[in-house]
């Protein structure tokens, strides 16, 4: 028999079963042939099913037919709008992989981990640190929800000092917000500034995962334009021109994850300008602060006098190389007070989690005041040179247009189809054919709103990085238009 009548006879079946269960649903010791009603049931249901509905010869291998009393069990609207769209392609990238017969070991230079060789380590303070609190037993309970006020003052401190030391005063306590990552105090900032239905202008390109965030709360994600040609730089024109009444707040990413940018004093001046002219607050994603190449300068946001609310994120993950230990904050600079209401929102729903890490809190007091600048420049400096690597490796490879990395742990890369032949078409068949023919992977630019490119991590051991370039360089020659 056809599989169809299992669909319009299965919910009859259940209606029965119901029905029935209702009536006796009161009489738990109730039992049919020495068996539980409620066993009898779901076997009778079965058996009809099976039996006298469907031929068991059309039954596809695995597919079992079963009734079940929870009824249909489905995830919160909540919990099916949000995803992750790095994960799914990552899968697929492995997938490529695992379908090619290149024969050659893998080469990620899809995932920003600093930490994934062990040529990027933490400075020696920050795990002595560590170790010696975890010998303490002192750091074993709970804290504030907010943060140690010792650790929320060593943050606004060190930020002061490294970032903004035009700002007037120091920051106060209860103005930093310590977080699980830097992503969950993005998270803590977007649930805070806008209400379910509401928007907020995100840069194009950006990172993936603040279209998560912005699932999860259901607000609407806009983008605001950035321009390649220009170093990524914000187009402000096209940024006003998304604005209307339920537009929340601006975020801003700088260093740039993806494009590997640093905007200059003079464009960050120029967008907190545009913020002040359309009285919107600026959550500015500052995880790569430092993190510059040569001849480059990196300014903060919370360098600025102005009136407009500046909710500055942060954290270790990329700056002290150490993104498994998942350790964030917000800064809230708030000249005029417009912001108060905002921070008082960000501080509840730090409390939603009960509390960061106690343990990484009180570790991390000496490691924010006295890690040497050395260490940062050092770190910088060789970042800056797996860079080198692959754009001077790269930048003649037909069918690649690089844009030279400025800061961060990444290089954006647009692709020349018209150079390529018609085997590669888009980012995505670039990423999954080079990932099956030299076992390299390279993010496309789709999750990162940046169709038509390519996203490289540049933060992998010279040895590799020399490597992947050599097998880009022949995929590009093998698929080189004639």
């Amino acid at each position: 028999m056809m599989w169809g009548a299992i669909f319009v006879l299965l919910p009859f079946s259940c209606l029965t079963c119901r029905l029935f269960w209702s009536r006796i649903a009161a009489r738990p010791c109730a039992r049919v042939c020495g068996i539980p009603i409620f066993s009898f049931l779901l076997s009778l249901r079965c058996f009809f099913v099976f039996f006298f509905f469907v031929d068991p010869q059309s039954v596809p291998q695995g597919i079992v037919v079963m009734a079940y009393p929870f009824g249909d069990l489905r995830p919160s609207r909540r919990a099916e709008r949000c995803q992750n769209k790095l994960k799914s392609f990552v899968s697929e990238l492995l997938s490529a992989s695992a379908a090619g017969s290149s024969g050659k070991g893998l080469i990620s230079l899809a995932i920003g981990d600093p930490a994934l060789d062990g040529n990027f380590l933490p400075p020696p303070i920050l795990t002595s640190n560590f170790v010696k609190c975890a010998k303490s037993n002192i750091c074993n309970g709970y804290c504030p929800c907010f943060g140690l006020n010792g650790t929320c003052k060593s943050i606004g401190k060190y930020w002061k000092t490294n970032f903004a030391p035009s700002m007037k005063g120091e920051f106060a306590a209860d103005h930093v917000i310590v977080a699980s990552g830097s992503s969950d105090a993005l998270s803590m900032c977007f649930g805070a500034l806008c209400d379910d239905g509401g928007n907020i202008l995100l840069p194009a390109p950006f990172f993936a995962h603040y279209d998560t965030i912005c699932s999860y709360y259901n607000i609407q994600p806009r983008f605001y334009h950035c321009i390649h040609e220009k170093d990524w730089e914000i187009d402000f024109d096209h940024l006003r021109s998304l604005v209307d009444g339920r537009t929340k707040a601006i975020l801003m990413n700088n260093p740039s994850n993806p494009c590997g940018s640093n905007f200059s004093r003079q464009h960050i001046a120029d967008l907190i300008r545009v913020c002040e002219e359309l009285h919107l607050p600026l959550i500015a994603d500052e995880i790569y602060a430092g993190l510059v190449f040569s001849g480059e300068t990196f300014t903060s946001v919370a360098d600025f006098d102005t009136p407009v609310p500046l909710f500055v994120v942060s954290g270790l993950s990329k700056r002290f190389n150490v993104p498994g230990y998942r350790f964030g904050w917000v800064v809230v600079v708030d000249r005029d007070g417009y912001g108060a209401k905002l921070l008082k929102g960000v501080r509840k729903l730090a409390t939603r989690t009960l509390m960061p890490n106690s343990l990484l809190q009180h570790a991390v007091v000496s490691a924010l005041e006295e890690t040497p600048q050395s260490f940062f420049e050092d770190c910088a400096n060789r970042m800056e040179a797996g860079a080198m690597v692959l754009y001077n490796g790269l930048k003649d490879c037909p069918g690649l247009k690089l844009v030279r990395p400025r800061g961060s742990m990444f290089m954006s890369v647009v692709l020349a189809f018209e150079e390529l032949d018609c085997s590669v078409r888009s980012d995505v068949e670039f990423s999954r054919r080079l990932a099956e023919e030299e076992n390299v992977h390279v993010f496309p630019g789709e999750p990162f709103n940046m169709p038509g490119a390519l996203r490289i991590t540049v933060s992998r051991s010279l040895p590799m990085l020399h490597e992947a370039v050599q097998r880009i360089q022949s995929f590009c020659e093998r698929h080189r238009r004639a």
